[in-house]
């Protein structure tokens, strides 16, 4: 149904029930603090004046309940809509969703009669969800697009039509500081890397992608002057689809009000065959009893406020320690059994000084960080492993990249391909899988991938079941021929000195540097440990302003469980 937003209908915007008269605000009051002195709950005062609650009843003539979603963050919470006679009067939470109800379907879908009278006990918004009406009917709400007639920050603009817009973003117009060209004059002729074949000149730009230094002259394709930037589009099977055919390497989805803060860091430190893209880490609320909060505000901003918000607060009532470090005395810190007020942009440290402690009173928990495979970690009883074990190529101390099987002088894991493969495939045919792991990691050029079972019989990482996913650890998907190096990308180091494939180690060495096969090598832990090393405990502290004594504490705490 149509919901109305026509000036027409100012007598009936619900911000017009919120209309206070001197009287009604006399009469509000005394009926507030009566019902202060009496006991009585603030929401039955709502009876006192209609005025100030526009919630119609689900029965009344002309109400109807609509059910749909929110669309003020990229959660996507379910919302119900009380609505008479096309007016939208009151934004729910929708009781049918977890995001903004405790609840779970009785059987296999949501129905209605999973819930006693949904309509009257609604589930609950964020307060940005409950905003959706104001947003709605705000009266400077865009409703055309807007060009600038004026310099850029001096807020000068111009309402066009759609079609003036579309003209000018696709063959050129005019700002005030002259013309630009139009998206159809840099597309180009798209060639078969799906891309713009003109190249970009120094006189276009020196920050587009793809440029090679061996041809000072090339600084990518003419495409990417384009770039498509916003927050969640919530269509972006169609934008990429349009944007990857335009040309443009340049689509993104995210900005940093959005989740680029997460994605970016996530992806690049938490690398493997499920990216950050797809794989969200979030705590696991139900089973914390110690929770240190950083760079996360979930009584706020996390997305999905009306979720975790209550997660947080059932943590809190079964007895969880709740610790917040925040320059920002937050909602959430205002929870918190202890707040941390920190120097902004300093967390790295507070971590530092942390893991200091740690190391320094025995706290680590070494047969975990020595198990290098899932296999291993599973039958230990852990439910992931890490990669501290690892040998690291390293130069004049620094780690460079992971030592690989061809480079440890290893027989095992060492093959090439029989065939050419395309970025595509996801089945890779070598000349032989025998003496590769089951399921786990290979590097082919530059790509590593992941391959979740291999077929001896057929020669092949990956099944036609269950394919390899490539383009793991931040690296591309990419085409090969027949005869290129394939190789398990990471080796460990026994306790008997010898080196072995990750995958063929149930403890390896944790904290080791020395040479294998003509390469100095250390362990991932051991250039941890070296860095944090290299500062006292107070030194981290002054940092990041925070005291050693409370480090200490943070550390002592969180490892003693």
């Amino acid at each position: 149904m149509d919901i109305k937003t026509s000036s027409k209908q100012k007598d009936r915007n619900p911000k017009n029930k919120f209309k206070v008269t001197r009287r009604t605000f006399i009469k509000i009051g005394g009926a507030v603090a009566a019902a202060a002195i009496c006991g009585f709950e603030l929401r039955n005062l709502y009876a006192v004046d209609d005025d100030i609650n526009p919630d119609p009843n689900a029965g009344d003539t002309g109400v109807q309940v609509i059910r749909t979603a929110c669309m003020m963050c990229n959660a996507g919470c379910g919302l119900q809509v009380k609505v008479k006679d096309g007016t939208a009067l009151m934004i729910e939470g929708n009781p049918f969703c977890p995001h903004t109800n405790d609840y779970s379907t009785a059987g296999t879908e949501a129905v209605l009669s999973d819930i006693s009278e949904p309509d009257k006990y609604p589930g609950t918004p964020c307060a940005r969800g409950n905003g959706g009406l104001k947003t709605l009917y705000d009266p400077y709400r865009i409703k055309q697009p807007l060009k600038r007639t004026g310099a850029r920050g001096e807020g000068k603009w111009q309402a066009i039509s759609w079609k003036h817009a579309f003209d000018e973003i696709i063959d050129g117009g005019s700002l005030p500081e002259g013309t630009f060209e139009g998206l159809k004059a840099i597309r180009g002729t798209p060639d078969s890397s799906k891309r713009a074949s003109e190249k970009l000149t120094t006189d276009d730009t020196n920050y587009a992608s793809e440029a090679k230094s061996g041809d000072p002259a090339n600084f990518g394709f003419k495409a990417n002057r384009y770039v498509w930037i916003r927050g969640r589009d919530q269509i972006s099977q169609i934008t990429k689809r349009f944007n990857d055919s335009y040309g443009t390497v340049n689509h993104i989805e995210h900005s940093s009000l959005c989740n680029a803060n997460y994605s970016v860091p996530a992806k690049t430190t938490f690398t493997g065959p499920k990216t950050a893209k797809y794989s969200y880490m979030r705590v696991d609320l139900d089973n914390v009893e110690y929770l240190i909060l950083l760079g996360t505000n979930p009584l706020e901003a996390n997305v999905g406020t009306p979720y975790w918000a209550r997660k947080l607060m059932t943590f809190k009532s079964n007895g969880g320690k709740l610790i917040v470090v925040d320059p920002f005395f937050t909602h959430t810190a205002s929870k918190a059994d202890k707040w941390i007020p920190i120097e902004p942009g300093t967390d790295l440290p507070l971590l530092m000084g942390m893991m200091r402690w740690i190391i320094d009173n025995n706290r680590l928990i070494s047969n975990y960080l020595s198990i290098p495979n899932e296999n291993d970690a599973s039958s230990a009883g852990y439910k992931n492993y890490t990669d501290a074990a690892f040998l690291v190529k390293t130069t004049e101390g620094k780690g460079e990249e992971f030592l690989n099987a061809s480079e440890a002088g290893i027989s095992e894991g060492v093959t090439t391909l029989s065939s050419d493969i395309s970025s595509s495939d996801k089945v890779i045919s070598v000349q032989s899988t025998s003496t590769f792991p089951s399921k786990g990691f290979v590097k082919i050029g530059d790509e590593i991938l992941y391959y979740p079972e291999k077929d001896d019989t057929a020669n092949t990482l990956g099944t036609s079941s269950n394919g390899c996913i490539r383009g793991s650890f931040n690296t591309k998907a990419a085409s090969a021929t027949s005869g290129t190096s394939v190789v398990v990308p990471f080796v460990v180091r026994k306790e008997d000195g010898t080196i072995a494939l990750y995958s063929n180690v149930s403890s390896a060495t944790l904290d080791w540097s020395g040479t294998v096969n003509g390469h100095e090598c250390s362990t991932s832990f051991k250039l941890l440990k070296d860095r944090v090393t290299s500062k006292t405990l107070e030194e981290w502290a002054s940092i990041c302003k925070v005291s050693a004594d409370t480090i200490q504490t943070l550390a002592d705490e969180l490892s003693n469980g």
